[in-house]
């Protein structure tokens, strides 16, 4: 009879946490959020570029975040043990067993700037959402900001990727980073792919 499989386990250490290229400082912090926000785990990185977490970890679908990062910068890319990249900054931890990640960063971020707008004139306190196509996956890609007195608004630090950008009326008393609440919203909205280190003036009708 084979035993069953423990539910949790270490994860192994995070080796070479680069930064385009470079040693990433030793500052900086990794954390592994479940995608219900129910378990969260993190620590901080060593001076020899590595991370460790020594507790169980549950089984189940993770991102991964850095922060303390002196200038802005996103996952590119993931290499789990000898397994091929993954794409975006979510991986599945099943199993037994230690895990060893490779995680790469890098910079080029985009900057989205605009106006909302409703029957043709500017609309203040406004929240306006830049979401990823794939919003259910990649939640911390979401760039969240309220429009001004004038209806502009800034939404800086995009990810490279392609979005659709949403002006809400009643965003702040909606569950807005629920992706069923959002969806329907989405249908109409803009849709804007984002490129490395450029910047875009847009123009969002409020829903």
């Amino acid at each position: 009879m084979t035993p069953a499989q423990d539910p949790n386990q270490p994860l192994g250490k995070i080796l070479r946490l680069t930064l385009d290229g470079k040693p990433v400082a030793p500052n900086a912090f990794v954390q592994l959020r479940r995608e219900n926000g129910s378990d969260v785990y993190g620590g901080q990185i060593s001076d020899k570029g590595e991370f460790q977490i020594s507790e169980p970890i549950k089984a189940g679908s993770y991102e991964i975040l850095v922060f303390n990062i002196a200038a802005s910068a996103i996952v590119s890319s993931i290499t789990r043990d000898t397994l091929p990249a993954i794409d975006g900054n979510r991986i599945e931890i099943t199993g037994s067993g230690a895990v060893q990640l490779d995680i790469k960063l890098s910079r080029g971020l985009g900057r989205v700037e605009g106006s909302a707008q409703k029957d043709g004139k500017p609309f203040p306190g406004a929240m306006i959402l830049l979401v990823p196509d794939d919003f259910q996956h990649h939640p911390s890609l979401v760039r969240r900001d309220q429009s001004d007195a004038d209806g502009t608004f800034v939404l800086r630090s995009a990810a490279p990727g392609k979005y659709k950008i949403v002006a809400l009326r009643n965003g702040w008393d909606m569950e807005w980073s629920n992706p069923a609440v959002l969806k329907p919203y989405l249908k109409t909205a803009e849709s804007l792919e984002i490129a490395a280190n450029q910047k875009y003036v847009v123009k969002v009708a409020v829903q």
